[in-house]
């Protein structure tokens, strides 16, 4: 979603499967979402949050869905990169990472809820 004071930058790649969507052939989709401040005045202090949104639609089969984040910080001519994108080799487990990626874990539909 755009946000007053930054600028919004969508990357998308082909799919390796395209499919079709509402009558209307899909063949790529986004691969990264990106927000900059366009000024120091728009840069977030150390001490405060903001909220980014990113709109989806989910996949029909359950299971877990990893998205990678990095935030990257600039003062004074530094820059200070954190990244939460470790991947569980197996399964969900993120037992043991410093720094995994997001999990959003997609849960079946309840009988007569599915949404089409």
């Amino acid at each position: 979603m755009p946000k007053p004071g930054w600028a919004l930058s969508v990357r998308k790649e082909p799919l390796a499967t395209p499919y079709t969507s509402h009558g209307k052939r899909v063949d790529s989709d986004v691969r990264e979402v990106s927000w900059t401040a366009s000024s120091n005045e728009s840069a977030l202090p150390d001490a405060h949050f903001d909220e980014f949104i990113v709109r989806a639609t989910l996949p029909s089969t359950p299971g877990p869905l990893w998205f990678k984040v990095a935030q990257i910080c600039r003062d004074a001519g530094k820059e200070v990169r954190r990244e939460w994108a470790q991947m569980p080799k197996d399964g969900n487990d993120t037992k043991g990472l410093s720094s995994p990626a997001v999990r959003l874990q997609v849960e079946p539909a309840a009988k007569g809820h599915a949404h089409h």
